[in-house]
């Protein structure tokens, strides 16, 4: 699922996921910010779920029209080459990546969050600590999109 998620990111990147979800990602003028708060990798042991990512849209998501799957955990890796920086953990039951896609040709970019938690799932208070390290890095990803049900 894990790697399921990068190349969801990517679809994000590309029309067919904002298409099949409705969605206009927001396109920042200029290259990706230099985060004030990054993290070494996170030293998070054992399996993970990737529940959805965090988005800067124009639009609500809108409710799909079609059933997610069950989350399914996998064990937690690190991509490689990664493009993703952490920006959030507590290394016991989640985790924050952030990653930015620069358009050259355009000037622009956007950015997106991977959150990744425990098997059991986010609970309110990891969703507060989540929310809390996007606004510390000055991120305006409010915009949830799921990828799996729990």
């Amino acid at each position: 699922m894990l790697k399921l998620s990068y190349i969801l990111t990517y679809c994000v990147l590309l029309a067919p996921y904002c298409q099949s979800l409705n969605i206009e990602v927001v396109k920042k003028s200029g290259s990706c910010p230099k985060l004030p708060h990054p993290l070494d990798k996170a030293s998070y042991k054992g399996k993970v779920i990737h529940p959805g990512m965090f988005l800067d849209t124009k639009n609500p998501i809108p409710k799909l029209d079609f059933e997610l799957p069950a989350c399914k955990a996998t064990e937690f890796s690190y991509p490689d080459p990664t493009d993703l920086i952490t920006i959030g953990t507590d290394n016991t039951t989640y985790i924050v990546l952030y990653g930015c896609k620069f358009f050259k040709s355009s000037n622009n970019y956007i950015e997106y969050g991977h959150v990744l938690t425990s098997e059991k799932g986010p609970n309110p208070v990891d969703d507060k600590a989540i929310r809390e390290i996007f606004n510390k890095n000055k991120l305006s990803l409010k915009q949830f999109a799921p990828e799996c049900k729990q």
